[in-house]
C-alpha cells in the first residue's frame, strides 16, 4: 500500500536550537545511564541511539545479577525495560509513559508495591558517610560499605561494588578512576514519594508481548554529579541469547545490551575488562553508524572523494592509535534538497583544514558526490558524545555516516566483530526510503545514500526482503572482492622521484610533459590515501597507464599513494626497483 504524506514542516527557530544545541558541547546536565551503554551522553534519539559496536556491555548467565548506574540531575520517573533484541528497534516505538504505566499497573499484585531491598535503587557517594540529600533532609536511612574483608565480587547484598571499567564520573571521584572501596551506598527512606512508586516486575503481559519485565524508580536527589544504581536480572529462564534493557527518562533514552550465556556458573566480568589502548599499527574494527557526524573534528588524513568505499581513509586512520584517530567520517560535499534550507549550505566536511580538505572538492560535486576523511573527534563528556545521530531528514547531518572505531580489546577474540541484523528502517519524519534501497542498506558493509521522497510505501508489506533484494541493487562488498590486478613483487618502478633518465631504454630527448611515472589520486584529493581497490581502478580508466602499478606499503606512508608507469615510448621499461616498502601489481 502507498501512501502520499504532506511535507513535514518546523519552525526554524525550533530547528535552529536543535542542531546549537547538539553541535555545540554544552555542560548542561539532564540525565543518563552512567554506565555501560549505546550514548555516552543524554541522547533524544527516539527510541534509541543505534549500537556503535554490536557488542554487549553486559554478559552475564540467566539469573544474574548485574548493575545499571544512572545519573540523577531533574526530578521525575526513569523506566527500564527487558525485552529481547530482535525485533527491538520497532517494539521500543512503542515505549511511551502511558504504555509503561499500564505494563506497570497490570503486573501481579506481589508485585505492586515497594521492591524488595536487592532490586531496590541506591544512592552512591564517594567517601561521604552522610544520611542527609541536602542538608538536614535525612533522605537516607541507612548506608552500606565495602567490607575489605571479602572480595570485591563477593560483597555481601544489596551492597554492589562499582566496576573498574565505569566511566562515569561523580562528585568527589577522582576522574575516571575512583577507588571501588570508598563509594558508599545509600539505602532510600522506605516511605514518601521518593520511593513510594518504584516498582519491579517480571510477568508476560497479552497486549505488551515483547516486554520480558520492567522497573521504575523516581529520580528525586537532584544531584547531576551523582548517581543512582539498581541490581537487574533477567529471569532464570530465559534462553541464551542478545536482549536489550530499554532506559526511559522524559524524552531521552538509552540501551544497554545484554548477551545471556549458557551454563550455571556466573559470568566473573559481566562488564569486560578495561580497555586499553592498542599498541600503534594494530588493525582496527569500525563499526557504520547511519545519519551520524563527527562535530567539531580533526582531520588526521587527507578528505578524498570516494569511489569505492572508505578503505583508504580506514588505511589512515590503522596507522594510528585509537586515541588520535576516532573513526572515519562520510559525507556529501553538497546536500540534498530535503535539508531544511536555512541550513542548505552546512556541511560537515572539515574544509576549515584547506591543506587537508580541499574547498575544490565541491567543484563538479552532487549531493551524490561524498568524501570519507580519517578524524580525530571532540573530547567526550558526560553529556555530549564525540558523534552525533540524528533521525530528522531536515538536518544536513542526517545524510553522512561515521565509521566508529571500536578500540582493539573491546573486540572479542578472534579480531571480528558481530554482523548483527540491521532492522528495516524507511520511515524518517514524514518522508521515506524506497524499500529496495531500505533493504539495501540493512548489509553491513553498505554505505547507505538517502533519497527521500514524500511517497511511502510500508516495506515491511510491500517491499523486497534483504534476501529477495536483486544482486544488482545489492552494494558491493568491496572488502570481500578480489583486486583484479596480480602482485609481482615488493618492489617499483625506478624514476618515481624524477630520475628517469636513470632507467635503461630511456631516450626521451627531454622530460616528457607528465613525466614517465603517474601519480593517481581522487579529484581535488592530493593528499588523501589511496585504496587496492581506488588504485586498481584509476590506472585502468587512464589510457596512458601501462600495465605496471605500484603503491606503498599500506600504513607505511601518510597518506599511501598510487602510481603507474607511462606509455610514454621514449621512457622504455619499467625498471624494477627491490623495496619491502613497495607494491607492484600488473593490472588485469
Amino acid at each position: 500500500s502507498t501512501q502520499s504524506t504532506g511535507p513535514h514542516p518546523r519552525p526554524a527557530t525550533m530547528f535552529t536550537a536543535a542542531i546549537v544545541l547538539a553541535l555545540c558541547a554544552s555542560t548542561y546536565a539532564h540525565n543518563w545511564v552512567n554506565s555501560h551503554s549505546r550514548s555516552e551522553f543524554a541522547s533524544t534519539v527516539f527510541p534509541t541511539l543505534p549500537s556503535p559496536t554490536g557488542l554487549p556491555h553486559v554478559k552475564v548467565i540467566a539469573g544474574q545479577r548485574f548493575q545499571i548506574e544512572w545519573v540523577t540531575g531533574h526530578d521525575a520517573d526513569v523506566y527500564f525495560v527487558l525485552l529481547k533484541e530482535k525485533g527491538s528497534a520497532r517494539q521500543m516505538l512503542q515505549h511511551k509513559r502511558a504504555m509503561l504505566d499500564d505494563y506497570l499497573n497490570n503486573a501481579p499484585a506481589a508485585d505492586k508495591k515497594i521492591p524488595a531491598l536487592e532490586w531496590q535503587k541506591f544512592h552512591r557517594k564517594y567517601k561521604s558517610k552522610n544520611l542527609d540529600n541536602k542538608s538536614g533532609d535525612a533522605l537516607f536511612m541507612k548506608q552500606y560499605n565495602y567490607d575489605d574483608s571479602k572480595a570485591p565480587d563477593k560483597q555481601t547484598p544489596p551492597y554492589m561494588t562499582r566496576p573498574a571499567s565505569f566511566e562515569g564520573r561523580f562528585s568527589g571521584a577522582p576522574g575516571h578512576k575512583p577507588d571501588f572501596k570508598l563509594v558508599n551506598q545509600m539505602q532510600y527512606q522506605q516511605t514518601g514519594a521518593c520511593i513510594e512508586d518504584d516498582r519491579r516486575t517480571m510477568y508476560h503481559n497479552e497486549k505488551y508481548p515483547w516486554v520480558i519485565g520492567m522497573h521504575r524508580y523516581r529520580i528525586c536527589t537532584n544531584q547531576g554529579s551523582r548517581p543512582d544504581v539498581a541490581a537487574f536480572a533477567f529471569p532464570k529462564d530465559t534462553e541464551p541469547g542478545r536482549y536489550v534493557v530499554h532506559y526511559n527518562w522524559r524524552g531521552y533514552y538509552d540501551v544497554i545490551d545484554v548477551e545471556i550465556v549458557a551454563g550455571t556458573t556466573p559470568v566473573a566480568l559481566p562488564y569486560g575488562e578495561v580497555p586499553e589502548v592498542p599498541p600503534l599499527g594494530t588493525p582496527a574494527h569500525y563499526r557504520r553508524v547511519d545519519h551520524c557526524v563527527f562535530p567539531q573534528a580533526q582531520p588526521v588524513g587527507g578528505c578524498t572523494r570516494m569511489r569505492t568505499d572508505a578503505r583508504a581513509c580506514m588505511d589512515m586512520c590503522d596507522r594510528l592509535t585509537d586515541v588520535a584517530c576516532s573513526g572515519v567520517g562520510i559525507m556529501p560535499v553538497v546536500n540534498p534538497d530535503t535539508v531544511y534550507p536555512a541550513f542548505k549550505d552546512k556541511l560537515f566536511v572539515p574544509f576549515e583544514f584547506s591543506s587537508d580538505c580541499s574547498p575544490n572538492l565541491k567543484r563538479n560535486a552532487s549531493p551524490e558526490t561524498r568524501v570519507c576523511v580519517a578524524l580525530k573527534a571532540r573530547p567526550k563528556t558526560d553529556t555530549v558524545s564525540d558523534h552525533f545521530v540524528t533521525d530528522d531528514p531536515e538536518d544536513p547531518a542526517f545524510y553522512s555516516t561515521c565509521l566508529i572505531r571500536i578500540p582493539f580489546k573491546v573486540a572479542p577474540s578472534g579480531g571480528t566483530l558481530p554482523s548483527l541484523p540491521r532492522p528495516l528502517t524507511y520511515e524518517f519524519r514524514g518522508k521515506c526510503l524506497g524499500c529496495a534501497a531500505a533493504a539495501a542498506a540493512q548489509f553491513e558493509y553498505a554505505i547507505p545514500r538517502w533519497g527521500l521522497s514524500d511517497t511511502c510505501a510500508n516495506c515491511e508489506v510491500d517491499g523486497v526482503t534483504q534476501e529477495s533484494l536483486p544482486a544488482r541493487e545489492r552494494p558491493v562488498d568491496w572488502a570481500a572482492r578480489p583486486v583484479p590486478w596480480k602482485f609481482e613483487a615488493n618492489e617499483y618502478c625506478a624514476g618515481v622521484n624524477g630520475d628517469y633518465d636513470k632507467n635503461e631504454g630511456y631516450t626521451c630527448a627531454e622530460k616528457p610533459k607528465g613525466g614517465c611515472v603517474a601519480r593517481l589520486s581522487p579529484p581535488y584529493s592530493n593528499r588523501a590515501a589511496v585504496s587496492l581497490h581506488d588504485c586498481q581502478q584509476m590506472a585502468k580508466d587512464r589510457d596512458d597507464c601501462t600495465k605496471n602499478v605500484f603503491m606503498r606499503k599500506v600504513g607505511d606512508e601518510n597518506p599511501a599513494y598510487c602510481y603507474c608507469w607511462r606509455t610514454e615510448a621514449c621512457c622504455g621499461p619499467c625498471v624494477h626497483k627491490k623495496s619491502n616498502s613497495w607494491r607492484r601489481y600488473t593490472n588485469q
